[in-house]
């Protein structure tokens, strides 16, 4: 088995690094269902809109797949989505059993009907001894990506999916606890941490917001180049395990909702927002993924230059008509 060393991941301003879980996720239809035959029109139109959305942000979005399925259950997967003629697009890593294996796509290339990009011998193990869940190889990308004006958006639907998607669970609370006066807070469960957060986010809780800003906590928190996405199906609630990490961080605008098959618009959405904040981000992006994700403001842009445009020509004819009616006027009179 060769282990590599590292994902081959580049870093420069502009660039999302996006990790999403599988089913129920990227694959917004079960595998049982698409087995029997059932939503296949959607789901094509799924793919091609993935392939579009992938295509289109190629220079600025590398996209990896986190899933609790082994290597061959994804083969698998792969092989029902190509014999339905679903070609759903490959990811540059696919990272299964929870984070316990990374698979890399050597050919970088979106879904080939005829070709598995991930060989079964090629792949990195995560360490000995670190913790069995999805945020391994995010939580490893956190300070680079903070440095280089990036971000990371993480996406799930369920309880598997709690600490990639936790904002929490990329800091050191124990650096934090160093410097705290009051231990309480750092000695609460995750659950309980997550209800004091929403708590001073919500102004309710002065006396603790003022203890966290005075160590840097809140401050680290806002400052995470992470943005997670909870996926949900339509109509219906979110996962109730996800629900405290989406009511709290919500608030701060760290986390959002999505509805299955609409992941792309959540991502999108995403990108936006941060294009707002950092300048130096919304200028690493190419002319390409510009003109793809921010269409519908060009073609605002383009349309209000369009009306300025017409109502000058507007006032310019109504302004030579005017002069010409005084001149044939003046004409008349001599």
């Amino acid at each position: 088995m060769k282990i590599t060393s590292s994902s081959n991941i580049s870093f420069s301003a502009g660039k999302v690094h996006f990790y999403s879980d599988f089913d129920g996720t990227y694959l917004p239809v079960s595998q049982s269902k698409i087995n029997l035959g059932i939503n296949i029109s959607e789901m094509r139109t799924y793919s091609e809109k993935m392939n579009n959305f992938f295509e289109n942000t190629k220079d600025n979005i590398d996209f990896h797949i986190t899933t609790q399925r082994s290597y061959d259950s994804y083969k698998e997967c792969v092989k029902l989505l190509r014999d339905k003629k679903i070609f759903l697009p490959f990811p540059q890593s696919l990272i299964t059993e929870g984070g316990y294996k990374e698979f890399f796509n050597s050919k970088n290339i979106f879904f080939t009907c005829d070709i598995f990009p991930f060989k079964q011998d090629i792949h990195k193990v995560r360490p000995s001894g670190e913790a069995k869940n999805k945020s391994y190889n995010t939580k490893l990308l956190v300070e680079d990506t903070l440095k280089q004006n990036d971000i990371i958006i993480t996406a799930g639907n369920d309880k598997n999916d709690k600490e990639l998607l936790n904002p929490l669970k990329y800091i050191n609370l124990k650096e934090f606890e160093k410097k705290s006066v009051n231990k309480e807070f750092f000695k609460k469960r995750t659950s309980e941490k997550l209800e004091e957060l929403k708590l001073i986010y919500e102004g309710k809780n002065p006396k603790l917001k003022q203890e966290l800003e005075s160590i840097g906590l809140l401050q680290k928190i806002e400052e995470l180049p992470l943005y997670s996405i909870v996926v949900k199906k339509a109509s219906k609630p979110i996962s109730e395990k996800l629900q405290p990490i989406y009511n709290t961080f919500s608030i701060i605008g760290k986390v959002f909702v999505a509805e299955r098959g609409k992941l792309d618009e959540a991502v999108k959405n995403i990108i936006k927002i941060h294009s707002n904040k950092s300048k130096e981000f919304k200028r690493g992006l190419s002319k390409i993924s510009r003109d793809f994700l921010f269409e519908k403001e060009n073609t605002n842009k383009n349309g209000i230059v369009s009306l300025i445009t017409g109502i000058i020509l507007l006032d310019c004819g109504l302004f030579w008509s005017l002069r010409q009616n005084q001149l044939k006027k003046k004409n008349e009179i001599i």
